[in-house]
């Protein structure tokens, strides 16, 4: 009996080349373990700078308020005294618009009171009182300098706007504890305040210096028509008689 015995012979795998990329990973893997140390040095560094930066930069707060300006007053007794003069000053008067109050909070002057004015509040470190220009470390080798200084940070820090449709004047104050930013409000409203009360009283004052002026004025005048009058009739005693003297002295009479 004869056995056929059949052998089959596999051919070995070929090996493919490794690929360029290949070549490159195993390579920057390769200088990482023989410079791990080095690594290791920079990622620490790194993290070590990255929580400088989270400790150096603080928190700001930001405080919103909004006002309506008067638009218009009404008539001053001063007005209906000067009527009695026969004086027409104007019954009712419109006052500053919106923008302008935005221009005013954003305006050197006004900004500049804002930076010399102390405050005094409760920071982490403890209480913390001073100006904006010492609050702010303002930098410069003057004082007025370092003034000009932190008014240019204030200018950043507070912002007005108008909203189109209602014509409310909306500020926005914004600083590095929220104390602050709403002392820093508040004095912006105080001194929006002062300036209206300023302006009217200053208004106040020279409209009664123009009716003092007028009442004079007046008063010569009529002074000068009575005169008229008089003479006339000293001299005219008879005017009645007479329809061109008649004329004269209602004439006369209209005038005082």
């Amino acid at each position: 009996m004869h056995t056929t015995v059949s052998a089959r012979h596999e051919a070995p795998l070929a090996t493919l080349p490794p690929s360029e990329d290949d070549v490159a990973i195993l390579g920057f893997l390769n200088v990482i373990l023989r410079r791990r140390d080095t690594v290791l040095g920079w990622m620490l560094v790194g993290a070590l700078v990255a929580a400088g930066f989270a400790l150096i930069s603080r928190h700001t707060y930001t405080v919103t308020a909004a006002f309506m300006p008067q638009a218009k007053r009404g008539a001053s007794a001063l007005s209906g005294i000067a009527a009695q003069f026969g004086i027409a000053l104007p019954l009712g008067e419109t006052g500053p618009t919106p923008a302008f109050y935005v221009d005013l909070i954003n305006s050197h002057p006004l900004l500049g009171s804002l930076v010399d004015t102390r405050f005094t509040y409760r920071a982490d470190t403890g209480v913390a009182t001073g100006s904006l220009v010492e609050l702010y470390r303002s930098r410069g080798r003057t004082a007025p300098l370092r003034r000009d200084a932190a008014i240019r940070r204030a200018e950043k820090n507070v912002d007005a706007s108008v909203q189109p449709k209602t014509g409310v004047v909306r500020l926005e104050v914004t600083a590095m504890d929220p104390d602050l930013a709403t002392q820093m409000t508040r004095r912006i409203i105080d001194l929006v305040n002062t300036f209206n009360v300023e302006t009217r009283q200053s208004q106040a004052a020279a409209e009664r210096r123009f009716a003092e002026q007028r009442k004079s004025e007046v008063a010569l005048d009529l002074r000068s028509a009575e005169d008229r009058l008089q003479s006339f009739l000293q001299q005219n005693r008879d005017y009645r008689n007479s329809p061109e003297l008649s004329f004269q002295q209602d004439r006369l009479s209209r005038e005082v």
